[in-house]
């Protein structure tokens, strides 16, 4: 929040008729009179340190700084969880596996393949004489 002097929230959009032009990096507001506000483009993405770059640094002896995210289990959380969240995430805890894979299974010959009844109409044989 630090990095901004104004922050207009959804509430501003909805009771006024302001409109946000992107591409002249402005902001229009229609009453009666027209008014065209220049805005201020804040940090366009935080840089990512990879494990090499992070060591290369590490070597040189140069400050270092570490932040890692801890997320609790729901029973040891910090602060009140309302019932019927704690519910919906006891529910569905097993929807994501705790270890995720490091890569993705290898391609199969035949992703679907959908097998028709013989005494249907539609056969494969229809289907290729269709397709020419």
């Amino acid at each position: 929040m630090e990095d901004f002097k104004l922050i207009l929230g959804l509430e501003f959009f909805r009771g006024t008729r302001t409109t946000v032009l992107p591409h002249v990096d402005s902001l229009m507001m229609l009453g009666a009179k027209l008014c065209v506000i220049p805005t201020l483009a804040g940090r366009t993405g935080e840089k990512n340190l990879s494990a090499m770059q992070f060591e290369k640094e590490r070597k040189r002896n140069k400050p270092s700084y570490l932040c890692t995210l801890h997320f609790e289990k729901i029973e040891q959380a910090s602060g009140t969880i309302p019932g019927v969240i704690k519910k919906l995430l006891k529910e569905f805890e097993d929807v994501m596996p705790n270890k995720l894979p490091w890569k993705l299974p290898p391609k199969r010959a035949v992703d679907h393949e959908i097998e028709l009844v013989p005494s249907t109409s539609l056969r494969q044989g229809t289907l290729q004489n269709d397709a020419t």
